[in-house]
């Protein structure tokens, strides 16, 4: 079946916010301000966008890890202003024909200032994200318990209900932006230059983008995986190899190429009829479902129409 003019318009968001996330990170990995700037800036633009586009629309749970993208890109995009700026030029990683240092002055203080300023943001995220899953849980207990309470026809209704849920909690929309909080964890461990605890993160999120793509089949998430492998590679060759060598930077920017090239084949994809949009059918008429069902969907006192 194919998808409405909004529909379609809102798959090309995500596919040209998801392009411009790589060519960013593209950019940075190869110390290229000339592409990771203007990249950043239009990556902020559109997902702001985005989300106030879908506000009116989306559950209290989309608002929630919309505004949590917005917040992670604003601090990703802190931290490499002032590693471009700042950070003082170490390790043959860096060796690249375009590249004699940072663009202003060498200044680890500095820098760390910036670190600083992205963790704030990073943290505010993830506080956003860990506060809605907290009062999410226990919305799905109170309504468990009164589940409980309901009689045998009505608990019935419920299961068929949650049948349509991933794991019997989340709508399928909503899983698909479950990754960002581990990636923003990611990140606060990168800035930190925690190489292990990072890694865990990053695995964390290869696991979700399988099961994206396992589940929904969407030409998307083949870009995002691209994504996560360029950033893991990276992040390997910057704390795990410190730089030491050029090609970890080399074949990370490949993957984040590779995965631009993919977001540009979905988003000229998206509006095709047939596409296949998690709004379409059942969760098209969940807009305003909250993130947890274990009771009436529509209940007015629902973490969904509380936040």
């Amino acid at each position: 079946m194919g998808v409405s003019s909004c529909e379609r318009y809102t798959a090309r968001l995500e596919a040209a916010g998801v392009f411009f996330w790589l060519l960013k990170d593209m950019g940075w990995v190869l110390l290229l301000p000339e592409v990771s700037f203007p990249a950043a800036l239009a990556a902020i633009c559109l997902e702001t966008h985005a989300l106030l586009f879908r506000w009116g629309t989306d559950t209290a749970a989309l608002k929630v890890h919309g505004v949590a993208v917005v917040l992670w890109l604003l601090g990703n995009s802190i931290w490499m202003t002032f590693e471009m700026l700042f950070y003082p030029s170490v390790g043959e990683g860096h060796d690249f024909p375009w590249y004699s240092g940072p663009i202003a002055a060498e200044s680890e203080s500095l820098y760390h200032i910036g670190c600083i300023w992205s963790s704030v943001l990073f943290g505010g995220a993830l506080a956003l994200l860990l506060g809605f899953y907290a009062q999410a849980a226990l919305e799905l207990r109170r309504r468990s318990h009164a589940v409980q309470m309901e009689n045998p026809q009505d608990a019935l209704e419920v299961d068929s209900d949650e049948d349509e849920l991933i794991f019997g909690v989340v709508t399928p929309e909503v899983y698909q932006w479950v990754f960002i909080g581990p990636w923003i964890l990611k990140d606060v461990f990168w800035n930190m230059e925690w190489l292990a605890p990072g890694l865990v993160c990053s695995a964390v999120v290869f696991a979700l983008i399988i099961d994206y793509l396992r589940r929904f089949r969407l030409l998307l998430k083949v870009a995002e995986f691209l994504w996560v492998t360029g950033n893991t590679v990276w992040i390997v060759g910057e704390l795990g190899l410190k730089d030491a060598a050029v090609w970890p930077r080399v074949a990370a920017a490949s993957a984040l190429l590779a995965g631009v090239a993919v977001s540009v084949v979905a988003f000229y994809l998206a509006p095709l009829p047939g596409y296949e949009d998690p709004r379409n059918g059942k969760e098209a008429r969940d807009q305003h479902r909250p993130l947890i069902a274990g009771g009436a969907g529509d209940d007015a006192g629902s973490t969904g129409d509380a936040l």
